[in-house]
């Protein structure tokens, strides 16, 4: 099992290392102009539905934090919290994130 799990990860960074230089550049500041970014419609119709305001959001599997960052933000949450076994994705998302999220 841990030989898996350490080649998960190593496949998931592997992956995040070898994307196009400019993926991912936007993020923040599409972030700031657009509710519910990245979520389907039918997904961000149930969002809408969810009183996040002020409280704390976790997701796991959060990648680059990119869901996470869209969702505090347009639910109007205090803080969220992300968690990916891939460091590499944490440590961008870390970078392109306001200060009251931590991923």
């Amino acid at each position: 099992m841990d030989k898996y799990i350490e080649g998960n990860k190593a496949a998931w960074e592997e992956a995040f290392d070898n994307r196009d230089a400019s993926w991912g550049a936007d993020i923040t500041e599409r972030i700031q102009k657009e509710e519910y970014l990245f979520f389907e419609k039918e997904m961000a119709d149930v969002l809408r539905t969810i009183d996040a305001e002020g409280k704390t959001i976790g997701q796991f599997c959060c990648n680059n934090g990119r869901e996470l960052l869209s969702l505090v933000k347009s639910g109007k949450a205090a803080k969220g919290v992300g968690f990916d076994i891939a460091e590499n994705q944490v440590v961008f998302a870390n970078v392109i994130c306001p200060a009251h999220l931590k991923l």
